[in-house]
């Protein structure tokens, strides 16, 4: 009984088999494609997700590996930095202690400098009063050559004015006693010597030496010789003139010696 079906039940059971068919065809078509949609989409995103991951992770490598790098370099990069500033410190001491070196160098040379200068200086000022002594000196020398260049030319011109007017006092006293100069008195030769003017000194010995040469004998010229001057002179009378031009009488010196006695306020003796 279980197995005898009624015709009409089978229909309607096919008739639901078809339309259950039916829709089930349409909605597992829809159902299946939205199931695999779903899981092409939830692929996808799975391998967008693990392609993202597999970025990242691989970013972040890149990342660590540039980290390290990075340290690395910035490590390097710090211990060349402290190599440099060991460098600079070791370059800065060394240049410090050569500028110190340099510093006191100088210094000592300008210390020797300041005293070579000093050392000159005192030389030079020793040399310029050396030399201020010795024109003060010269100069001394020269005013004292002067003063007795002045005081010679004015002893010389004292003693030849004192000869000239004791040349001339003698002469007036010759003029006035004529007995001491007679030919072959003992104080004619010095009297004469001592009385006789420098100027006609020379005179006298060229009309010895003339005396000399003059001829002797009947012939001889007379009045002419010393001897003959003598003996007129002891006489008064007056003494001819030599033809020489020597042995002039002795009025002009009796002339002199008169104005000599006038300039000193005394009168000539008679």
């Amino acid at each position: 009984m279980a197995h005898a079906l009624h015709p009409d039940d089978a229909l309607l059971e096919q008739k639901i088999a078809a339309v259950v068919h039916q829709i089930l065809v349409k909605e597992g078509d829809r159902i299946f494609g939205e199931k695999i949609a779903a899981f092409v989409q939830e692929n996808e995103r799975r391998a967008r997700e693990l392609a993202l991951m597999e970025r990242v992770v691989r970013v972040e490598e890149e990342l660590r590996a540039l980290r390290e790098i990075q340290i690395a370099h910035f490590n390097a990069a710090e211990k060349r930095f402290e190599a440099m500033d060991k460098r600079f410190e070791a370059l800065q001491r060394e240049m410090t202690a050569r500028f110190e070196a340099q510093q006191r160098e100088m210094t000592a040379r300008f210390e020797a400098v300041d005293k070579r200068f000093e050392a000159l200086q005192g030389e030079m000022a020793a040399r310029f009063e050396a030399m201020d002594r010795r024109f003060e000196a010269m100069e001394r020398r020269f005013r004292f050559q002067e003063w007795m260049i002045a005081g010679g030319v004015t002893l010389i011109v004292g003693l030849l004015t004192v000869l000239k007017i004791f040349s001339r006092a003698l002469s007036a006293r010759q003029q006035a006693d004529p007995l001491l100069w007679r030919r072959g008195s003992p104080a004619q030769a010095t009297i004469r010597s001592a009385s006789t003017p420098p100027e006609h000194r020379l005179f006298s010995a060229h009309d010895v030496r003339n005396e000399r040469r003059r001829p002797t004998g009947p012939h001889a010229p007379k009045g002419h010789s010393i001897a003959a001057q003598g003996d007129a002179l002891g006489a008064g009378a007056p003494i001819p003139p030599s033809p020489l031009g020597w042995g002039e009488p002795s009025e002009p010196h009796h002339r002199r010696s008169d104005k000599a006695w006038a300039r000193f306020g005394l009168a000539a003796k008679p």
